[in-house]
Formats: structure tokens, sequence, C-alpha cells
């Protein structure tokens, strides 16, 4: 019978009506009233359909009824208690509705075989009276909210076969005793179900399929397996020990997955010898050693996952004659050797994940046609990319990036229609990029070609990738010529790095304009670079065009603008700061370093205050006095304006609220940039900066007055630069705060005074200059500054001890109340340190006295011979 619409009338009309069966014919409405007058009823049947509502109360009065489907609809409400008076009901499905609420109490379903209640919404606990449901054979309750401690009495009925709780929010630990019957048991990701897996369950006769999966149970395998399991899933548990050899014997073994342990050893060497498996997964575990070549041995095996763990050694040759295999993952692990030449072709091969080991050799030149995911990266692989590639017409993603692969870039990567991800940086290819690129306008999304050797202009043809285009990575490589405007045309465009090349002339007005906002034409919220959904859709969230040699003045462009990030640094770009960067109000980084910028920074930055954390713009022509409005900026963790013509004193810096935490927890989130900062007297590139990087460079400049005394607040800092200025006055000794300080550079000043003792407790320091200055007295003797040399401290004519001349005078000055070493440590250095100079000397004169002694001898032999 085929209906739709609403379910008609007049059937509890027709005599004796004993079965009914609507299934699968697009009815919608309510639960039909008229169905509760078919009191003859046996069998009903509304399963897959679009009925809503509640079930009616009334239910109970079909006491004949002993099969009642009516999953996959739309039924919500609470559980519909009068089921529990069908004493005659064999099987209860309501799967894949909304029913709320707790479960009624089942205690009078004295017939009941089967009840099915998957995938609704339902909560509470498990009514204990459904452990005394002695003719029970399948209970399905997966992905609910059902909570509370399983009540042990249900493993143990005598008739269960099948028992699925997965997904629900069951806690507690298992009891020792299962019923004989038992052979479909999936517990899967409840979270807190714990303590160790029974030994008891393992054993069961008649167990095919167990699925533990997703909870908190710790311990180690179980040592025997039953002879019958079919599936075995204990993935993403605490597990530890090692795999028993017991798995390696199940005969009729398919599914094996035990990722995401802390399991160790090695793989037992006769594993898939004896099991047909189609499944096998051990991925981020702690094993080791060689893969055992007979885990395809039955040539059954499908997918292979053993992605992060510690296994060596080359990839056994069977590997490559394995005709079955369809998904295979070696990625993070130690493989070396050659990839095995028939593991490209294996003919039915989707994924094929080698990433982050040591294989070595070539590319193979010979491709299954059904590759939809390539991965190599992080290799050893040598030679050429084979212009074979070209021809695997399903191909995805492909990933070589991290190589050593040479030749020109291939051509035939532009006859890959379907192509949504290209990967093939840090390798040393040559050539052009091909403009055959462009021709994948409506699948590629992805392009990184960055750190390699390419050269030419970028081709007018990516332009053509407007709506596909998200990430597009071409920096450190060979390119010339202008930024093409036609860049503007990516519409869809995220990221956009051109970093280190030979790009010279204007920086394109279209290029900033793509970081406009746009609203969704769906109204949805839209995926960003990190993974989070903003409010809006947004273009250009970082531009980054920096060490090239772009001239010309920085478009004043920026309205709403999308920015996180903006690097325009080591170019030859003039004028002021555009203004309008006021209105990127998502930035994070903006380094306009290493230019000739001229003018003030403009005040309007000011509402960047909410988001920056890397403001740099050192090494250009700015003037003016320190910016006052930057003690606002929470965020704010690098900061560099040196190597300008900066004026006026640091009274402000005082204030600076972004350099105060110790341990930045004002800040979340990972910053992931990479950005260049001069410290410990060299550049170094940083680029995981949140939580490890907060520096304040305003060296060579004009500053003068003395250093803020409440600079030892900052307590956040890790890198201080104050050189190259016109400082006066003594060093703050609260300076000794800055515990996390690991570089510190106050010379070229006209500093005057000793050095504090408190510098000694920076036991992070690991880059000290007080060079140049006017200091005197005595350096402190101490173990920590005892390990700087003497440039750390020349060209100030007072100062003495070590590292430099001896002291001719004994210290004068005491320590500080406030220093944290006890007067006995430093007692102790500083006998150690006048004892050095005293040895020192002792050691000289004996040489000197020797030397005249045996020049004396050699006189008074020279007379005798004559």
């Amino acid at each position: 019978m085929e209906l739709s619409g609403p379910v008609p009338a007049g059937f509890c009309q027709l005599p004796h009506l004993t079965s009914l069966n609507l299934g699968s014919n697009s009815l919608n409405g309510s639960f039909p009233q008229q169905l509760l007058a078919c009191e003859s009823l046996v069998y009903l049947d509304l399963s897959f359909n679009f009925l809503e509502g509640s079930i009616p109360d009334g239910i109970h009065k079909l006491r004949q009824l002993t099969h009642v489907q009516l999953q996959n609809n739309i039924f919500s409400g609470p559980f519909p208690s009068g089921f529990g008076n069908l004493t005659l009901l064999q099987t209860l499905d309501l799967s894949l509705n909304s029913f709320s609420g707790q479960i009624a109490d089942v205690r009078n379903l004295l017939s009941i075989k089967v009840i099915d209640l998957s995938f609704n919404k339902l909560n509470g606990s498990i009514p204990a009276a459904m452990a005394e449901l002695r003719t029970l054979e399948q209970l399905r309750m997966a992905s609910n909210n059902i909570t509370g401690e399983i009540p042990a009495g249900i493993f143990s009925l005598p008739l269960l076969s099948v028992l699925d709780l997965s997904v629900n929010s069951f806690h507690g630990q298992l009891p020792q005793k299962f019923g004989a019957a038992l052979s479909h048991l999936d517990l899967s990701y409840n979270i807190h179900l714990n303590g160790q897996i029974p030994a008891s369950i393992a054993v069961l006769p008649s167990l095919r399929f167990l699925d533990l999966s997703g909870n908190s149970f710790t311990g180690q395998l179980p040592q025997i397996f039953s002879q019958n399991l079919q599936y075995l899933a204990l993935s993403d548990l605490r597990l530890n020990g090692e795999i028993p050899d017991a798995i390696a014997k199940l005969s009729q073994l398919a599914y094996l997955d035990l990722s995401l342990n802390s399991i160790s050893g090695q793989l037992p060497q006769t594993l898939g010898s004896s099991s047909p498996l189609i499944h096998f997964d051990v991925s981020s575990n702690l094993l080791q050693g060689e893969i055992p070549s007979t885990l395809c041995q039955a040539s059954k095996l499908q997918d292979f996952m053993v992605k992060s763990n510690g296994f060596s050694g080359g990839l056994p040759q069977a590997y490559g004659n394995c005709s079955s295999l369809i998904f295979i993952t070696l990625r993070s692990n130690n493989f070396s050797g050659e990839i095995p030449a028939g593991l490209w072709s294996s003919p039915k091969l989707i994924q094929l994940d080698l990433s982050k080991n040591q294989f070595q050799g070539s590319i193979s030149s010979h491709f299954t046609q059904s590759l939809q995911q390539l991965y190599v990266s992080d290799n050893l692989l040598q030679g050429i990319i084979p212009p074979s590639l070209g021809n695997l017409r399903f191909l995805l993603d492909l990933d070589m990036s991290n190589n050593l692969l040479v030749g020109d870039f291939p051509l035939s990567l532009g006859n890959l229609s379907f192509l949504q991800y290209l990967r093939l940086s840090n390798n040393f290819l040559r050539g052009h990029i091909p403009p055959s690129l462009g021709n994948l306008n409506t699948s590629l999304g992805n392009i990184d070609l960055s750190h390699n050797l390419l050269g030419g202009t970028i081709p007018p043809s990516l332009g053509n990738l407007a709506i596909s285009l998200l990430t597009l990575d071409l920096s450190y490589n060979l390119l010339h010529g202008p930024i093409p405007p036609f860049l503007g045309n990516l519409s869809n465009l995220q990221m956009l790095d051109l970093t280190s090349n030979y790009l010279d002339g204007p920086i394109p007005e279209s290029i900033v304009r793509l970081g406009s906002q746009y609203q969704s034409s769906s109204g949805q919220y839209c995926p960003s670079l990190s993974g989070a959904f903003l409010p809006s859709c947004f273009s250009l969230q970082r531009l980054k065009l920096g060490n090239n040699f772009l001239t010309s003045s920085i478009p004043n462009q920026f309205g709403n603008c999308s920015l996180s990030t903006l690097s325009l640094n080591e170019n030859n770009l003039s004028g002021p700061i555009p203004t309008s960067l006021q209105n990127c109000h998502y930035l994070k980084v903006l380094d306009l370093s290493k230019n000739h910028l001229q003018g003030n920074i403009p005040d309007r930055l000011t509402m960047l205050a909410p988001t920056l954390r890397v403001f740099m713009v050192g090494y250009n022509q700015l003037q003016g006095t320190f910016p006052s409005w930057l003690t606002e900026f929470l965020l704010l963790q690098v900061l560099d304006l040196s190597n300008n013509n900066f004026l006026g004193n640091l009274e402000t810096l005082k204030e600076m609220k972004g350099f105060k935490a110790s341990s930045n927890t004002t800040l979340t989130g990972t910053l992931y940039e990479e950005i260049l900062i001069e410290t410990k007297g060299v550049q170094l590139t940083f680029e995981y900066v949140l939580d490890v990087v907060v520096s304040l460079d305003v060296s060579a400049n004009h500053f003068n007055g003395s250093i803020p005394f409440q600079l030892g607040k900052l307590s956040g800092l890790y890198n201080l630069n104050l050189s190259r200025n016109a400082f006066t006055g003594s060093i703050p000794p609260t300076i000794g705060n800055l515990l996390q300080l690991e570089s510190l550079d106050l010379s070229n000043n006209h500093l005057t005074g000793v050095i504090p003792l408190q510098l000694a407790s920076l036991d992070s320091l690991g880059f000290l200059n007080l060079s140049y200055n006017k200091l005197t007295g005595e350096i402190p003797p101490s173990v920590k500054l005892s390990t700087f040399t003497y440039k750390s401290f020349a060209g100030n004519p007072g100062l003495c001890g070590f590292p430099l001349l001896p002291c001719p005078f004994p210290p004068t000055s005491t320590p500080s109340k406030d220093t944290p070493h006890h007067l006995g440590n430093w007692i102790s250095d500083y006998i150690s340190i006048t004892g050095f100079w005293i040895g020192y000397s002792t050691a000289l004169c004996l040489l000197c006295s020797l030397f005249v002694l045996s020049k004396t001898m050699r006189s008074f032999i020279l007379v005798q011979s004559h």
C-alpha cells in the first residue's frame, strides 16, 4: 500500500484487522487517533514517515499488540507510558525520534524481546525493573542522555544477545557476571564508565561484537578472547601494557581498533596470519619495532592505520602487493628505507599517508587511478615529481612538502580538475608556477609552494581562482616583478603570503580592499582560518608581504578591515602610517618595521587596543614622543619602536598593562605567526608567540631621563632593550623583579651609579649588556653575573671586578636588605672571586720570577763558556 499525507480514516472498520503496515509512505501529521479503536490490532508499523507530536495515552487500549514499530519519524514529547501496560508486546521500536524525559515503568512487559529507544532525547536512569525482563533478547538505547549506573542484572539476562547503550552518560564500573547469550555489546562513549575491563567479557562464548571505546577504563588488555570475536574496538581509553598474542590467534577477527591508548611493546609478529582482518587501527599509542608482514596475508585488509607511534624499520614489501588496501596511514613514525613500489599503484587505494617519517628514494611514476589523498610530507624523498601525477583525475589532496624534491614544477598538475589542497613547500623546485593552475577554478582552495626556488612572475591565471582559493603561500622563493593587481579578484582569499621574494613596485589597492568585511548571503556563520566561526563572512585575514622590494606608500584603504595579521616589514615603503588601520578591529599582529616610514604614529591606532598583541615599527624614520595610549593595550606582548627618532621620557611606560601578567593569564589561545625579534644581541625568529615572548624594544632613539622605577612591575617581560638612547640616573633595582627576563640590554646610555645586586637574582637571564655607560664600583660578586664576559661591562671606566680588572680597594657597598640572596652566599661568592684573583696574581708573579731566573742562569752559563 502506498499512501501520503495524513493517515486516512476507516481502517478500524475492517473486520478483525490484526496487522497494519504503513511504513515508508510519506505520511505526515500526528499519530492517528482512530487507530486506538482497532482493539484487535497485533502488528503496527508506521515507521519511516513524517509523523509528529506525542503518542496518546490511550495506546494502552490496544492490548493485543505484539509488534510496534514507530522508528524514524518526528514524534516528540515524554516517553509513552501506555506501552508499559501492553503485556503481550514483543517488539517496541521508537528509535530515531525526539522522545524525551525518563523511561516509563516497563515491568509489565512480560513477553518483550526487543526494545529499541536509540537516537532520542531520553534522560534519567534505566528503570531497575528492566533487569527483570527475562524474555529480553535485544536492548538498544544508543545516543540519548541517560545517566546513572547500569543495573548489573541487565548484563546477566539469560536471553539477552544484543546490548547497545553507547553514547550516553552512564558511570560506574562493569560487573563480573555476564549472560552467556551475549553476542553484541556496545558501551562506547559514555566517558565515565571506569575501572578495569572484566576478563569475563572477553571470553563470552557467543561474543562477536565488543565496543568499549571512549570511556575511562584502565589497566591492561584482557589476555584471552572468545574465538568467535569478529569486531573489537577498545580505542580512546587509558589502557597500557602490551598487545597479547591471543588477539593474533582470533580466526574470525575482521575489525580491530586499539587506537588512542598507551599500549606499548611490539605488535605480535603473527598478527593477521590467522584472521581475515579488514580494519586495523593502533594509532596514537607507544608501540615500536617493525611492522609484521602478515597483516595483509589474507589479502582482505582495507584500512591500515598505525600513525603516531614509534614504529621503525622498512615497510615490508608485502604491503606493496596488498591489493585490498583502501586507506593506509603511517604518519608520524620512524619508518625508513624505500616505499614498496607496488604500494603507489595498489588498485583500490584512496588514501596514502606516509608523512612524517624517514622514507627515502624517489616517487614512483605509476599511481592507482583511485587515489584521492596523497600525503608524503616530511620525509627524505628525492628526485623529481613525476608528470604522471597529473593523470590522477580524482585526486583531492596532495602534500609532498618538506622533502628533497628537485626539478621544475610539474606542469601536469594543472590537469587535476578536482584538486582542493596543494602543498609542495620546503623542497628545491625550480621553474615557473604553471598558468594551468588557474584552470582549477572550481576546486582548488589551498596552495602552498613556499620555501622553494621558483622564479618568474606570479601568473595572471591565478586570478581565475576567485571562487575557490582560500590560502595562497608563495613565500621564500625567487619571484620577481610587481604584485599583480588581479590577486584582488580572489574574493574568498583568507591568507596571502608573499614574504621573502624579489617583488617590487607599490602594494596594489585591490589587495588591501580584500580585507573588507562582507555579510554572508545565507545569514549563517562562516569559518575563519583559526577554525572559529565568525558572525559574518570575511575575506583576507592574513596579509604578509615582508622582505621584498616594495616601494611607495602603504595604501590608506583599510575599511571595515578583517585582517588579523599585517606584515609589511623589510621593504622600501615610505610615507606615513595609514590612519585607516584604525578600522582593523581584529588585528593581532602589525609589523611595519624596516621601511622608510615617516611622521608620528597616528593616535587613531588606539582603536586597535582590544586585540593587538604585536606592534613592530622599528627601523623607520618615525618621530614624536612615546605613544601614551599604548598603555591601554591589555593584550600587547611585543612592542618594537627601535631605531627611530622618538624622544622624551618613558614615564608612561610604567602603566603598560599588557606586560604585567607574569604568566600572561589575561591572554588566551596560541598566536601562531612567524615574527622576527631582536633579542640577546641577535635576530631570532619566533612562531608560537603567545606565552613565550613578551618583548619591549625602544633602542636607538633619543629617549632621555631616568629609567622608570616602576619598570619592575612589568613582570611578564622576556626581552628588554633600552640601549642606544640618552637615559641618565641609576639602574632601578626593581629590574630584579623581572624573573622571566632572558635578555637585558641597557648599553650605550649615560647611566651612573653601581650595578644593583638584585640583577643577580635573574636566574633566567641569558644575555646582559651594560656596556658604554658611566657605571662605577665593583661588579656584584655573583655566580650568575660571573657567567657574562667582559663585553657585558666594557666602556664603564669606573667599573671593576670579575670579569674586568680587580678592584684596588675592598667593597664599600653592603647588600640591600631586599636582595633575595643571603649575606653568607654573597660573602661566599666574593671570597671565591677574590680568591681567583689572588691565585691569578700569585701565578703571574711566579711565572715572571721564573722567567727572570732563567734569563740570569742563561747569562751565567754564557759567561762561563767564554
